[in-house]
C-alpha cells in the first residue's frame, strides 16, 4: 500500500496540471497511514528507545486527531450557509432593478423588492392598458412600484413628445369593479428619450395614494395605463462572462432572471480569442451593461495566467477591479471587498459573496487553493455596478491601448511539442480501413436481433470473466476474509481491457482477435491457478457456498434493478438540456470502432480524442468482443457497473467486520456465514 500510494502520488504530482481531484484515490490511504503513524508506529516503536516519548507521543497523536476534527468542523460550515451563487442571485433580485419592482415594507426585513417580468415587445398603449399579476412573497405594506426604465419608443432620440401621464391601479382582479380597486398611483412627465442618454429612458417610481397591506400568497393585479401614445418598460442590463460558466442570476424563489426581468443577451465571451472583434465586443457590452457578474474564479484565475494569449482580457480583469500593476491579479480578486480597490473601467465592486471554512472567529480564505477545491460548492462571487461617472471614451482608451498584434496561442511548455490534434496520415488510414460499422456490429446477429439473448450472453460472459479471475485475485488479496471474490469481475474487466489497450497504443490492431487472445490468456491463467489450488477452492465452495451465492444474488439484484430503470427510460439525453451522455455515447462508439489508440475524435473529422477515454475502453472491450451493438450494450453496461459497485461496497463492509481474515477464509464453518450476521449487515 505504501508503494502504490507513493507511486500514484508522485505520478500525479509530476503532471503538468496536478489537480487535487486526481489524488482522490489515495485520500483514504493517506488518512489510514496518518492514523497508523500517529497511533501505532509512533506510540510503539519509538517509545521503546526514548522514554520521554512515552509522554510526548500521546500528545502528538491526540493533537493530530483534534486538528483533523477542527478542520472537518471548519470545512463543514460552508454548507450551513447559502451557496454563494444562490445568495448572490437572491441579492440580485433584491437590488438590481427589473422592469417592474414591487416594494413591500416589512418590519422584519425592511423593504422587500419583488421584481416582475415585462417582456421585450410589450407596451402600455393609450386605450390598451397593460396588466401584470403577482403572488405576494412577503407580508407587509405595499407602498410603491418602481420602474427600472420607462420610455416612449415612438419618439426618436433627441426629440420630445411632451408630457404624458402613466397611471397605475392595484386591484385584486384582472378586470376590477370599482370596489375591487385597492390603490392608485400616477406620474406625469416627458418620457421621451433624452439626447444621448440611455435609450431605455429614466427610472420612475409610482407612489400609491394609499399604502396597501399585503399578505404572502395573495394574488394582486397591476394595471398600467397611458393617457396618450405608448410607453414601454425595461429592467437592468446584466453582463455575464461566458457561456461556459454558470450565468447569474439563477432561477430561484420562483424568479426567472432572464424571463422578462433582466436583459440577458450581454456576454463578454472572455474565452474567445483576443483580437479586434473581441475588443469591439468588450466595449459594446460594457457600454450597454448596468452590472457585471463574476460567478466563480473559473475565468480570471485561468485567463490571467496566460497574458501572452489573452493580453486584452488580462488588462480587462486588472482594470475592472483596479488591481495595482505590482500586484498579482488573482491575489487581488482573492482578497477583494467593496471599497478596497478603485476600478478604472467605470464599474464599482458593490457586492461580494463568499463562504469559507470557519472555526469560531477564525475565517480561512481558501481562494488560493486549486480552483476545483472552491469552484463547485463555495466560489467567490463578484457583482460590479456601472458608476455614475462611467466614461465610454476612457474605456476605449484603456482597452484600445492593448497590443493585439503579438498574441501567442501556445503556452511556453506547449511550444516545443505542439500538436494539432490531427491523426497522422498512416493512423488515419488504419482507422478508416479497420472495418465498416456493419462489419463490426450487425443488427442481423442473434445477440442484436434478440436483445434479451444479448443480455443473457453479456451477463454470462461477465460472470465467467469473474470466475476465471477469482483464482488470480485470491493470490493478490489473501488477507481478505472472502479472498476478494466480489471484486473478481472488476479485475477481469481491467485485465481484459488493459492489455489490448496497451497493445493498441503501440500500434497493434485492436480487434476481436486481439481481445480474444487476451481473454484466452486470462482463462489459462485462471484455470491453471485454480487447478493448482483446487483443494483450497473445493473446501471454500463446500464451507462458504452460501456466501458465494449471496454475492451472486446481490449482483443479480442490483443488476436487475438498474436494468429495469434503463428499460423504463433508455434515453441517453435530457429532453431539454441534453447532458453528457450523448458525448459519452459518441466516445464509446469511437473507442469501439477504432483500430488503434488514441481513438479517432467523433466530433472533429480527422482528429483524435484529446480527452480521457480509458473508461470507455474498460466497458467497451467486452462489447467489441461479443459484437453487441453499442446502443444495446450501453444499457447493459450501466447495470453492470451499478452491480459491481454494489458488490464491491458490500465486500468492504463485510471484510471490515470479518474476524476470520487473520486465520484464513476457510477457518469458519458454513453455519457461521449468515445473511443476517454483522458482516452482512455491514456490507449492506
Amino acid at each position: 500500500l505504501w508503494g502504490w500510494m507513493a507511486a500514484y502520488f508522485i505520478w500525479q504530482s509530476l503532471q503538468f496540471n496536478p489537480t487535487m481531484r486526481y489524488q482522490l484515490p489515495i485520500y483514504p490511504l493517506l488518512a489510514m497511514m496518518a492514523g497508523w503513524i500517529a497511533f501505532e508506529r509512533l506510540n510503539v516503536s519509538t517509545i521503546k528507545r526514548f522514554a520521554i516519548l512515552k509522554f510526548i507521543m500521546p500528545i502528538i497523536s491526540i493533537g493530530v486527531l483534534i486538528a483533523t476534527a477542527m478542520w472537518a468542523y471548519a470545512f463543514h460550515t460552508i454548507y450551513v450557509r447559502d451557496e454563494p451563487r444562490m445568495a448572490a442571485s437572491r441579492w440580485i433580485y433584491q437590488n438590481v432593478p427589473g422592469p417592474i419592482n414591487v416594494h413591500i415594507e416589512s418590519q422584519d426585513d425592511g423593504t422587500y423588492n419583488q421584481p416582475l417580468a415585462f417582456f421585450d415587445g410589450s407596451f402600455v398603449q393609450s386605450g390598451a392598458p397593460y396588466t401584470s399579476s403577482f403572488v405576494v412573497k412577503r407580508d407587509g405594506i405595499l407602498t410603491e412600484v418602481a420602474l427600472g426604465h420607462v420610455v416612449n419608443p415612438a419618439v426618436p432620440p433627441g426629440s420630445s413628445f411632451g408630457q404624458q401621464t402613466l397611471t397605475l391601479t392595484v386591484a385584486n382582479a384582472a378586470d376590477p369593479a370599482p370596489d375591487q380597486i385597492l390603490a392608485h398611483a400616477s406620474l406625469t412627465r416627458d418620457f421621451s428619450p433624452q439626447g444621448n442618454d440611455d435609450p431605455r429612458g429614466e427610472p420612475a417610481t409610482l407612489v400609491l395614494d394609499t399604502p396597501l397591506p399585503v399578505f404572502s400568497g395573495q394574488i394582486y393585479f397591476l394595471r398600467f395605463e397611458a393617457d396618450a401614445s405608448v410607453l414601454t418598460f425595461a429592467g437592468s442590463a446584466v453582463a455575464n462572462e461566458t457561456d461556459y460558466d454558470y450565468g447569474l442570476p439563477f432561477r430561484i424563489d420562483s424568479y426567472d432572471g432572464f424571463g422578462g426581468i433582466y436583459r440577458g443577451d450581454l456576454n463578454l465571451q472572455v474565452y474567445w480569442d483576443d483580437n479586434a472583434d473581441k475588443l469591439a465586443r468588450f466595449t459594446n457590452t460594457l457600454n450597454q451593461a448596468d452590472y457585471i457578474f463574476i460567478p466563480t474564479n473559473h475565468q480570471y484565475a485561468q485567463i490571467t495566467r496566460l497574458p501572452e494569449r489573452y493580453p486584452l482580457t488580462t488588462v480587462y480583469y486588472r482594470e475592472l477591479l483596479g488591481c495595482p500593476p505590482e500586484r498579482n491579479i488573482i491575489e487581488c480578486y482573492r482578497v477583494a471587498q467593496p471599497g478596497m480597490f478603485d476600478g478604472n473601467l467605470g464599474f464599482d465592486l458593490v457586492a461580494v459573496f463568499e463562504s469559507y471554512p470557519q472555526l469560531g472567529p477564525i475565517v480561512i480564505n481558501d481562494q488560493s487553493a486549486e480552483e476545483a477545491f472552491t469552484f463547485y460548492d463555495h466560489p467567490k462571487v463578484f457583482i460590479f455596478k456601472k458608476s455614475a461617472d462611467y466614461n465610454p471614451e476612457q474605456l476605449a482608451s484603456i482597452m484600445g491601448a492593448v497590443d493585439l498584434s503579438n498574441v501567442v496561442h501556445l503556452t511556453p511548455r506547449d511550444a516545443a511539442t505542439y500538436k494539432n490534434l490531427m491523426l497522422p496520415a498512416d493512423q488515419l488510414v488504419r482507422q478508416r480501413t479497420g472495418g465498416t460499422w456493419s462489419d463490426l456490429y450487425s443488427y442481423d446477429w442473434l445477440q442484436n436481433k434478440y436483445p434479451f439473448l444479448g443480455l443473457a450472453i453479456w451477463y454470462l460472459f461477465v460472470f465467467l470473466l469473474g470466475v476465471l479471475s477469482y483464482p488470480i485475485i485470491r493470490l493478490v488479496l489473501p488477507g481478505l476474509g472472502d479472498k476478494g471474490y466480489p471484486l473478481a469481475r472488476t479485475l477481469g474487466l481491467v485485465l481484459l481491457a488493459y492489455v489490448p489497450w496497451l497493445l493498441g497504443s503501440l500500434g497493434v490492431a485492436h480487434t476481436r482477435v486481439t481481445i480474444g487472445l487476451v481473454f484466452a490468456a486470462i482463462a489459462v491463467a485462471g484455470i491453471s491457478l485454480g487447478w493448482m489450488r483446487r483443494d483450497e477452492l473445493a473446501e471454500e465452495w463446500k464451507s462458504k457456498r452460501r456466501y458465494f451465492l449471496m454475492i451472486e444474488g446481490l449482483f443479480l439484484l442490483f443488476f436487475t434493478f438498474d436494468l429495469l430503470i434503463r428499460l423504463g427510460n433508455p434515453d441517453l439525453w435530457h429532453p431539454a438540456k441534453g447532458g453528457e451522455r450523448p458525448m459519452d455515447f459518441s466516445y464509446l462508439n469511437a473507442v469501439l470502432k477504432s483500430t488503434t489508440f488514441p481513438p479517432y475524435d467523433p466530433w472533429f473529422a480527422g482528429g483524435y480524442i484529446n480527452y480521457y477515454y480509458y473508461g470507455f475502453v474498460l466497458v467497451g472491450t467486452p462489447v467489441k468482443l461479443l459484437g453487441i451493438v453499442p446502443s444495446i450494450a450501453y444499457n447493459f453496461i450501466l447495470p453492470t457497473l451499478f452491480a459491481i459497485v454494489a458488490t464491491s461496497a458490500f465486500s468492504i463492509g463485510w471484510n471490515l467486520l470479518d474476524r476470520s481474515r487473520n486465520s484464513g477464509f476457510g477457518n469458519r464453518s458454513e453455519s457461521q456465514i449468515s445473511v443476517i450476521d454483522s458482516r452482512s449487515i455491514a456490507g449492506l
